[in-house]
């Protein structure tokens, strides 16, 4: 039988060996049931009564296991010495074989004691068969890692390649449409000025061209707002405050968009304070986007309500509407960019599908959450759930 080589400083504790050792750590089933088949062959070729296969990093772990047998092997510093220098070793109850992966030692076949050159010859070409399997089982690993790297690399690529083409197609269809909207204005406005129509009629037809091109300056803003989102280069400016300050201040100025619609908009403050730690701008966002989809999706003559509550650590702040409702089915993805409810409100009103999405990732910056319940024909109810922030005097 000829000595394995031996190995420099390759020792059990050594840290090169300990790497090494851990590297090879098995992490699925089929490399243990090839090496517990191997010890079994073994075994029965050697006539033992048991045997082991240990993977040795810190504290030797046993990886196939026949009885009877130890399930700890004890060494001398000599014998240990021996055997993390890559040679067979035994001991007073066992006789050890190490596994050599690139001539370091990483583990190490036990069968009992025994002094015959057969079975010791017979455990030297087992720990070169079980150590081809684990390095075999590394392979297996590492290449499918690098498969689900590349797998979802694909899936983020596919992300990237669809939202743009939501971009391209947003920017071709929601902002040409009110463009458009805005030259047949301007056409009017100069057949009027030639037909010297009325002031009113003329002032009309600007205000229209306003609201179309503050269409256009809104959408704007909310590309720039989700390509930042994408790129995580959103710059946050926290402070205390209270829910209810906040919530009131937006129901205010929503107050109009409300009345336009004949709605009832109803604004329940809690009884206490409730401060809340939020970038005021965008918590306010989250809040326009909330109440202006429940006005938007809601028929002429609704009931919008924005009540605040607390519940243990944490502020809620709801906004329900008595509107057409979300399909079951739609609700999480109603979340994702570009994701619709509807592709126009009651009135007719235009929607991008990105108000949902900044409000749900706003609200997550703010180690908050956001969650709907929804019937069609009924209603909804948008619910952000923000922890609750003490305040010192």
């Amino acid at each position: 039988m000829s000595q394995a080589t031996i190995i420099t400083e390759s020792f059990r504790n050594h840290p090169d060996r300990l790497k090494a050792a851990q590297d090879v750590q098995v992490r699925d089933a089929e490399p243990l049931i090839a090496l517990e088949k191997h010890l079994k062959k073994l075994i029965n070729f050697t006539n033992s009564t048991g045997g082991a296969v240990f993977l040795s990093v810190e504290d030797d772990v046993p990886l196939a296991f026949v009885p009877p047998f130890p399930l700890e092997v004890h060494f001398e510093a000599e014998q240990e010495d021996k055997l993390f220098h890559g040679e067979i070793c035994v001991t007073r109850e066992a006789v050890c074989a190490p596994i050599l992966i690139g001539n370091v030692t990483v583990g190490y076949i036990g069968l009992p004691k025994s002094e015959s050159l057969q079975i010791l010859a017979l455990m030297e070409v087992y720990s070169c068969l079980m150590a081809k399997e684990l390095e075999l089982a590394n392979q297996t690993a590492t290449l499918r890692y690098q498969n689900e790297s590349i797998s979802r690399k694909q899936k983020q690529l596919e992300q990237v390649i669809g939202f743009k083409n939501n971009i391209l197609s947003l920017t071709t269809h929601d902002i040409r449409s009110p463009l458009s909207a805005v030259i047949g204005f301007m056409d009017m406005l100069e057949q009027g000025i030639r037909h010297q129509q009325p002031i009113d009629y003329k002032l009309d037809i600007l205000k229209r061209m306003r609201f179309g091109l503050s269409n256009v300056a809104d959408l704007v803003d909310q590309l720039n707002e989700i390509a930042l989102l994408e790129l995580e280069r959103i710059e946050l400016n926290t402070i205390k405050v209270d829910l209810n300050w906040l919530a009131q201040e937006v129901c205010d100025v929503m107050h109009g968009p409300a009345l336009a619609k004949k709605h009832q908009l109803v604004f329940k403050r809690a009884h206490i304070p409730l401060y809340v730690e939020v970038d005021i701008p965008k918590a306010k966002r989250v809040l326009f986007n909330l109440i202006n989809n429940a006005i938007k999706y809601t028929s002429n003559g609704g009931i919008i309500e924005v009540s605040l509550s607390q519940e243990k650590r944490m502020a809620h702040v709801s906004v329900r509407d008595n509107g057409i409702g979300i399909p079951k089915e739609k609700q999480e993805a109603i979340f994702e960019p570009f994701h619709k409810i509807n592709q126009y409100g009651t009135n007719g009103e235009s929607a991008t599908g990105l108000g949902l999405f900044t409000s749900s990732y706003f609200i997550q910056l703010f180690k908050g959450s956001i969650s709907v319940e929804s019937e069609p024909k009924i209603g909804s109810t948008f619910t952000v759930h923000l922890p609750l922030q003490s305040i010192e005097f």
